[in-house]
């Protein structure tokens, strides 16, 4: 059993340390967690040699015990250690949590705020917070920004530096914060300067006397605004009290004057009032202060007071009694068009009369007479207009009859005729009088017209009745038939109505005719008429889906291009969904266009908005111009030009001209610093020349012989350049793979040399055997011994003859290492195999020596 366990640890060891990566991934991807625990320090060991970063990671979920992976952190492969410690913090020590790259790495690996938050709040390294504060974006930036370790003026003023030509968002925020702290400070400082202020001026007015009832008013206002600004200035101290400078100070007013219980008998001016109840509490308040006056003198405050109330009021009672005496006359029938016209002149008199103050509400009687007025003349101006409009309107009839009757189109000239003549009728007598003359002279006109007619419209009829005929069962097709129908039936129209008996005969055969040859066009027009109602319907659907959109729509967020593109493509299916129904679809129409106008309406609104921020952005950009820091300048600039795109569509016509001023004022300032901008191109040209320089002379020296203070020379060169920008990636990428280019040479002249090493000892080992002597038993089972362990060592396979002996020295391995395997290195073997004296030239000692020496290479 021993020897089966053994035999797999020892495959498993030989599969860890394959030269084939694939080897070890496979042999890795199929290993169980099961066998993995009998495995944790043969795992550990790969873990430390391995250098597939794949082969690691499934390393890592293989190990039990996270511990160890401390010290990891720091070296190669750290990044990934953070990872899985990162992903296994239920597993992780406290010391482990609260290394810089697993903090970042948790930070990386969620999207949940709460979680993030608790990770910012348990960082306690001042310098991890400020690392993380220029390198992590959006909303956990904006969560540390906010931890109270960072809200303090020394903190905010290490971000301030350790963001600088970093992150500009984090710049400007711990320099705004610092602001903010340093306005506070200066707000408190000059609270405290004008709360001295105060006390000195307080202690001041409290320390005089006056000797007046006026003066000591005077006073008393002047300590409650005193008390009223030291009160504003404490609380802008944010709790810092002092001593009370109103303590014991009364400031309570003085009992009231019986002057101004007077004055508060008085109503307000601008209260509506009536005659009588204004002139009882005229005379009352007069006879009260008179009264008053007789025992002592009223101040003089007191007295331009009593002045400034009653003169106001003495004017509206004025007022009123105009409004008493003005006697208007009662308002006639807006018909009577002279009477009502000499009342509106009277009435409008009057009311001029009563200049009633602006500054009191008018009462009721003076509205209803003007509201009077106003119908009386808003009823003649609209009977002086209907009279106007029905005048025009049948002098044009009049004037149509007449073209009618000179046509020869009698039956229209005929029912224009009667249409006036009932119009007439309606008409004031005066203005009728002359249209009733005009219209019975076209009446005499008319029946000349007719009697000639009767005689000539005969045969025309006839002749209208064949060609109706003649279309009965045509296969013209519909349109044309029914053009051909419409156009015999106004031919038949304008010849009149029939006058005798034989016309009304061809009438009824005219009649039969047409209803006959309409038949294919009525079909025709059926199926049109569907198309029509379906055209119809789609309207009111459009309709239905604009008042639905314009009933949810929020204009405050509205997506203006979509609203803009519903507005248009709605005009277009409209014009599509044509035709309709003849005589319908008025309503449809107007409540169409009633929507796209407030779709219009809403639309203008939001592009007011958005012009009124793109006009703000121009007057912030304008401003910039007077700003110095260069840096800061275009920043700005460019944060505004950013805004700018954010800003929601306009009409293009504004945007053009606003986006010309706004790009006229943006060129002004780039071109203002263009020459600092050059200056610092040619700067980052010069870095990325020399540093194309160190890489040229890199490259040539990898033809030479490689010494590892050549690269260390070179990488010290091309680092004193510094940063070279974002065009100079290309040459940092080229820098490192020549760099990576002259390690590699390194690792093969290491590699070379060892092998020549281990060759030259091989060699000398040879040279130093002794042909005259015997190798002992002692030393040649040493030799034996030193052969099979260099065996184990390199995984290389030993004789059948040693199978038994390589089993025990592995076993004895495994009890000194405590379970695990303690393998010495390959220069201890070296060491060791030198140290034995007297080998002679034996082939077992040369076998021997082939085995080891083998090994060990």
């Amino acid at each position: 059993m021993l020897k089966g366990w053994f035999n797999g640890l020892n495959r498993s060891s030989k599969k860890l340390r394959s030269d084939s990566v694939d080897v070890r991934r496979e042999y890795l991807s199929n290993l169980s967690r099961e066998s993995a625990a009998d495995l944790q320090d043969e795992l550990w060991r790969a873990f430390e040699h391995e250098e597939d970063g794949r082969a690691r990671g499934l390393i890592l979920n293989l190990l039990g015990d996270l511990t160890p992976l401390t010290a990891h952190l720091d070296g190669h492969g750290g990044q990934q250690v953070a990872d899985h410690l990162a992903a296994n913090h239920d597993r992780a020590t406290s010391e482990q949590l609260d290394h810089p790259r697993v903090i970042r790495a948790r930070l990386a690996a969620t999207d949940d705020s709460a979680i993030r938050q608790s990770i910012l709040a348990d960082i306690r390294s001042r310098d991890l917070l400020l690392e993380l504060a220029v390198t992590l974006k959006g909303e956990a930036q904006d969560q540390l920004l906010e931890l109270p370790q960072l809200t303090s003026a020394d903190a905010l003023t290490a971000l301030e530096h350790a963001s600088r030509g970093r992150d500009k968002r984090v710049n400007r925020h711990a320099r705004d914060r610092l602001n903010a702290i340093r306005q506070a400070r200066e707000a408190a400082e000059a609270a405290r300067e004008r709360i001295e202020g105060l006390r000195t001026t307080i202690q001041r007015v409290i320390a005089e006397d006056p000797q007046t009832p006026a003066a000591r008013e005077s006073r008393r206002a002047h300590l409650l605004a005193l008390k009223s600004e030291f009160t504003s200035a404490q609380e802008a101290l944010d709790g810092e009290t002092g001593p009370d400078p109103f303590s014991g100070i009364d400031l309570t007013p003085p009992k009231e004057s019986p002057f101004g219980a007077v004055l508060e008998t008085l109503p307000a001016a601008d209260e509506p009032t009536t005659l009588d109840s204004l002139q009882q509490a005229l005379d009352s308040a007069e006879a009260q202060w008179l009264a008053l006056s007789a025992m002592e003198t009223p101040s003089a405050e007191l007295s331009r007071e009593y002045t400034i109330r009653t003169e106001p009021l003495h004017g509206l009672l004025a007022a009123h009694k105009r409004l008493s005496d003005a006697g208007f006359k009662p308002a006639p029938d807006p018909s009577d068009i002279s009477a009502a016209r000499q009342w509106c002149k009277r009435q409008a008199k009057s009311l001029s009369r009563i200049r009633w103050p602006d500054s009191v509400p008018e009462p009721d009687s003076l509205i209803r007479e003007k509201t009077k007025l106003a119908e009386i003349e808003s009823a003649m101006e609209t009977a002086d207009q209907a009279a106007k409009e029905k005048q025009n309107a049948v002098s044009k009839m009049l004037e149509q009859a007449a073209k009618a009757i000179d046509a020869g189109e009698s039956n229209k000239g005929r029912d224009i005729l009667q249409s006036a003549r009932s119009a007439i009728g309606e008409l004031p007598e005066q203005a009728g009088r002359p249209l009733e003359k005009r219209l019975g002279a076209l009446f005499a006109q008319l029946g000349e017209l007719r009697d000639w007619q009767s005689f000539a419209t005969s045969p025309k009829r006839e002749a209208l009745v064949t060609s109706m005929q003649s279309l009965v069962g045509s296969d013209k097709p519909p349109e044309a038939l029914a053009e051909e129908i419409k156009a015999l039936r106004k031919e038949w129209n304008d010849l009149g109505r029939p006058t005798n008996k034989h016309e009304y005969e061809l009438k009824e055969a005219f009649d039969k005719a047409a209803d006959e040859a309409f038949e294919p066009c009525r079909t025709h027009f059926a199926a049109l008429g569907e198309a029509r109602q379906a055209n119809l319907d789609a309207r009111q659907q459009l309709v239905n889906q604009l008042s639905a959109y314009l009933d949810a729509v929020d204009w405050s967020s509205v997506d203006a291009n979509a609203a803009e593109q519903i507005m248009r493509t709605a005009r277009q299916e409209w014009r599509n969904a044509f035709p309709i129904p003849r005589g319908k679809g008025k309503a449809l129409t107007r409540e169409f266009e009633s929507l796209q106008q407030s779709l219009r309406d809403g639309l203008q609104k939001v592009w007011d908005r958005h012009v009124a921020a793109k006009q703000a952005i121009i007057e912030q950009a304008a401003a910039l111009k007077e700003m110095e820091d260069a840096r800061e300048q275009l920043d700005a600039v460019k944060a505004l030009q950013a805004r700018w795109k954010t800003v929601g569509p306009i009409p293009r016509s504004q945007d053009q001209k606003l986006w010309q001023e706004f790009r006229m004022i943006c060129d002004a300032i780039f071109d203002a610093r263009k020459e600092a901008s050059n200056a610092r191109q040619a700067e980052w040209d010069a870095r990325r020349a020399d540093a194309e320089a160190v890489n040229k002379a890199l490259e040539a020296s990898l033809t030479e012989p490689a010494e590892r203070r050549t690269l260390s020379d070179f990488k010290a060169q091309f680092e004193a350049l510094g940063n070279l920008g974002r065009e100079g990636a290309g040459i940092v990428k080229r820098h490192q793979e020549l760099c990576d280019a002259y390690n590699e040479r390194l690792k093969a002249a290491d590699q070379a040399a060892r092998e020549a090493s281990i060759e030259a000892l091989r060699a000398e080992d040879e040279a130093q055997a002794d042909a005259g002597s015997q190798t002992s038993d002692e030393t040649l089972a040493a030799l034996r011994e030193l052969a099979i362990v260099a065996e184990i060592v390199s995984d290389n396979a030993s004789p059948a003859e040693d199978a038994s002996r390589r089993m025990e020295i592995q076993v004895e391995l495994m009890n000194q290492g405590g379970g695990n395997a303690q393998l010495p290195s390959s220069d201890e073997l070296l060491k060791r195999w030198r140290a034995l004296p007297d080998k002679g030239t034996e082939a077992d000692v040369k076998a021997l020596r082939q085995r080891f020496f083998a090994a060990i290479s």
